[in-house]
This record gives structure tokens, C-alpha cells and sequence, in this order.
């Protein structure tokens, strides 16, 4: 859960989709996914990066 929130964090500053797959080793897509969660969860990134692992996991499998 660190690699998201890092790359979250990289995206809000302003990183393009390429660049942020290419820093953290990942596909495009899934760091499109991961964008793509979080600005259709209607959560600031401070409180996304204030949450715990378990409760982010518990998100990414639809635990709300």
C-alpha cells in the first residue's frame, strides 16, 4: 500500500501517468486504475494518505 500512496502522492504533484509508471516499475494501466480509484472516491489525498494499509486494502477489494 505504500507504492499507492506514493504514487498518488507523485501524481498530485503534478507527475504524468508514464512518468509515475516508469518511476515505480509499474504498468500505465495500473497506475490509471490507481488514479482512477482514488478520484472516484471523493477522498482528499491527505486523508488517503492519513488511512492505514489495512483500511486502503479493505477500499481496493470493496470492503467499504
Amino acid at each position: 500500500m505504500a507504492k499507492l500512496k506514493n504514487v498518488l502522492r507523485c501524481y498530485a504533484m503534478g507527475m504524468g501517468i508514464k512518468e509515475t509508471s516508469g518511476a515505480f516499475n509499474l504498468s500505465r494501466n495500473t497506475v490509471r486504475k490507481y488514479v482512477r480509484a482514488f478520484q472516484e472516491g471523493g477522498l482528499s489525498l491527505e486523508k488517503v494518505l492519513g488511512m492505514s494499509d489495512e483500511h486502503l486494502y479493505g477500499m481496493s477489494v470493496g470492503e467499504h
